[in-house]
């Protein structure tokens, strides 16, 4: 049968767990790619390995928590209420780990390279404020607190009651460090120096650009699947 775009029927009858660029790929992805007529790929690119992240910190800033996770069988380290998957299906927790782990790699690297920029004025505390915006019950920020002790992390989402299950996640690891903060992503007026957002909806996600730009801040932000199209300025 005819079909407008020259490969879209290949694409379409790809195998439902198909890899693009080596990473596997979803159903979305793989319809978004029909609808092309190129041979363009998503630009995949290789995470930060455990070398790469362990070269940007001092001696003092890779703890050993940090130190075990980044190991091939990190989560094996991770207490129950740091773990993303804790409370999820079984079908669900491999992805999510795998997920939560591609952040907080992201997150590591640039969160050591910031301690480096800043070594010698550690006694401002938003040169160590980690935001997870829309972070809801704390998938990334509760980790993030449980990695880096030394850092404020501050999740922020408009969901009290996803909010409330990330506090009782931290308060039950220990970690005073995390808050959580009931504000709309763009009403975030504090200063911080590294930002986060994992699969923040929509515009949300370029909101949380914003918000890192305003505050000159590092970011790591994997925007979910929903996507608008504004017209008219």
């Amino acid at each position: 049968k005819f079909h407008p775009c020259g490969r879209s029927l290949r694409m379409l009858l790809l195998p439902e767990r198909s890899r693009l660029g080596g990473v596997q790929s979803k159903r979305a992805e793989r319809l978004t790619l029909s609808l092309t007529d190129t041979d363009l790929f998503p630009p995949y690119h290789q995470l930060p390995d455990e070398q790469a992240i362990r070269s940007l910190g001092h001696s003092d800033s890779i703890n050993s928590r940090l130190d075990e996770f980044l190991a091939p069988d990190g989560w094996s380290s991770v207490p129950p209420y740091a773990d993303p998957a804790m409370s999820l299906p079984a079908k669900r927790q491999q992805r999510k780990r795998q997920q939560v782990a591609s952040m907080v790699r992201c997150c590591a690297a640039v969160m050591l390279a910031v301690e480096n920029a800043t070594n010698a004025v550690k006694e401002e505390a938003s040169l160590r404020t980690f935001v997870d915006f829309c972070g809801g019950a704390g998938h990334v920020g509760v980790i993030i607190a449980w990695l880096f002790p030394a850092w404020r992390v501050v999740c922020v989402d408009l969901k009290e009651r996803s909010l409330a299950i990330g506090r009782d996640r931290a308060a039950a690891l220990g970690c005073s460090n995390y808050e959580a903060v009931a504000r709309d992503v763009r009403s975030y007026g504090e200063a911080f120096s590294v930002g986060a957002a994992l699969h923040a909806c929509g515009s949300a996600s370029d909101y949380v650009l914003e918000q890192c730009v305003r505050a000159g801040a590092g970011m790591v932000v994997c925007p979910c699947c929903v996507g608008k199209v504004v017209s008219g300025g």
